[in-house]
Formats: C-alpha cells, sequence, structure tokens
C-alpha cells in the first residue's frame, strides 16, 4: 500500500488555493500595505486600487455583491471587510466556513489607529502598526490651517452630504473647514438647495458635480461661494484619499487645504 499511495495522489484531483488575505474595501488594503503585509494579499475588493501593487490581485467584487464562488476557490486564510447591517456578505462567507474579520467603519481619526492595530493584531503586525500610528499622528499633528472656512461638501451628485458623525467631518476640520451641516449628527444624508443658500457657505466642494451645476442654481449668486467662485471639483485622486480612512489621509486633508485657498 505504501507503494501505491503516492501514484494514487498523483491521479486525484487536488484542489489548489491561493490563502492569504481577502480583503473588500480599499481603506483596509492601504493600511495593510502600510504595515507591510501587501504580498499577504490574494485577492481584493473592486474598487481597491492603491497602492499600484494590488491592482494586480484577483477581483473578488464588492462589499454588497461579494462573488462568493471566487472567494471559496481561492481559500483565503481571513477576509477583511467592514461590518455593517446592510449586507449580508459576513454571514455569508462564514457558511463557506471562512474566517472574516469585521472592522468598524471609522467615524473620526482616531479610528484609523484603531483599525489599524486591529488588523495588526490580527496578521501579525502590531509593531508596524504602533509605528503607523505614531507617523499618522504626527502627520497630522503638522497641519496648521490659517484659517477656517465654512464649506458645503457635496459627496454624491443630487446634494448628498455629511454630519458631524461623519469621518469627512473630521477630515474637513483638519484642511480649516468648517463643515455648514456639522451640527446634524447623521453620517450622510441629502439636503435641498434651500437649506445650502440658507447657510451661505465661503466654499463649495463636489466630488462629482462640476462647478457649472451650482452656478445654475437658482440664486446661486447670493451664495458667497459663488460669487467669490470658490466652487471646486476634486479629482479621483484626492476624492479616493479623503473617503478612505487610512495612511494617505494627512496628506488628502494638506492637499484640500492647499486647494481651498490657491
Amino acid at each position: 500500500m505504501k507503494k501505491i499511495l503516492p501514484l494514487i495522489l498523483l491521479v486525484i484531483p487536488i484542489e489548489i488555493s491561493a490563502g492569504g488575505l481577502a480583503v473588500f474595501m480599499p481603506s483596509h488594503a492601504e493600511i495593510i500595505c502600510e504595515l507591510g503585509a501587501c504580498g499577504e494579499i490574494a485577492a481584493v475588493g473592486a474598487y481597491c486600487d492603491w497602492p499600484l501593487e494590488i491592482r494586480g490581485k484577483q477581483k473578488i467584487g464588492d462589499y454588497f455583491r461579494p462573488d462568493l464562488e471566487k472567494i471559496y476557490s481561492l481559500k483565503p486564510d481571513i477576509v477583511f471587510l467592514t461590518s455593517s447591517a446592510n449586507s449580508t456578505a459576513a454571514s455569508d462567507l462564514r457558511k463557506l466556513n471562512l474566517r472574516v474579520e469585521e472592522l468598524e467603519p471609522e467615524k473620526n481619526l482616531k479610528d484609523i489607529c484603531f483599525t489599524a492595530m486591529r488588523i495588526g493584531k490580527i496578521i501579525g503586525r502590531i509593531e508596524e502598526a504602533e509605528i503607523f500610528c505614531a507617523k499618522l499622528k504626527k502627520d497630522f499633528s503638522s497641519l496648521k490651517p490659517k484659517t477656517r472656512k465654512k464649506v458645503f461638501f457635496e459627496i454624491d451628485s443630487g446634494l448628498w452630504t455629511s454630519g458631524g458623525g461623519s469621518f469627512l467631518n473630521e477630515m474637513l476640520k483638519k484642511a480649516g473647514l468648517e463643515n455648514v451641516f456639522s451640527s446634524r449628527k447623521e453620517s450622510y444624508f441629502k439636503v435641498s438647495w434651500e437649506a445650502v443658500l440658507k447657510e451661505n457657505p465661503d466654499i463649495i466642494i463636489s466630488n462629482y458635480s462640476k462647478p457649472e451645476y451650482f452656478y445654475s442654481l437658482p440664486m446661486s449668486s447670493k451664495v458667497k461661494a459663488a460669487a467669490e467662485r470658490k466652487i471646486f471639483i476634486l479629482d479621483k485622486d484626492l476624492r479616493d484619499m479623503l473617503v478612505r480612512p487610512g495612511p494617505r489621509s494627512p496628506y488628502a486633508a494638506r492637499s484640500l487645504m492647499e486647494l481651498v485657498n490657491e
């Protein structure tokens, strides 16, 4: 039997898996790479595109539409995703007997380090996570805006914006900007143009709508941002950095500060 066994192994199909890490959220992928574990990532979500090393990784769909068959075939050691009541991804993946690590969405700048330390503990990179957190704190501390201006930030087309309970609100503060809807505690919500007119922001920033759109709205000339031509649309790189809590966040805040003070 001992002589026959190797021959049997040669003809029995063996399912080959990649192992490693499967990461859905772009911010988690950036943090993992910052901790020096980019090479351990086997697959990433559809929107993960930074750093450049991960662009060649296998794609596994997005958080709301995970490619379960693809993920199961890869058999990753750990699947990282964000916790959310709006997605069944975690429970679906656990049904496949995969190890799933859910990370809470970041609501402030300190949460970046909380996430990094959690990831560091899971993948055995605690020291690297501590170094990262120290550098992040130093980089944020170096931001010293000279002015504080009122801003309306349109996250998505249709006047969707953020409130005081969002990560973006914290980023705006670091850039020397005061969110005109910070008194609302919801993270993200839609407002009317009349509400924006009432707040009369010094600056309007949008992820997607061109300045011409705002100039064409009723009574836009009454808004200080329009009167002083202080309406900006962000390019993809800065847009991504602003909404992804991770190693590029201090640079994103600085870039935004420089943009609005041109």
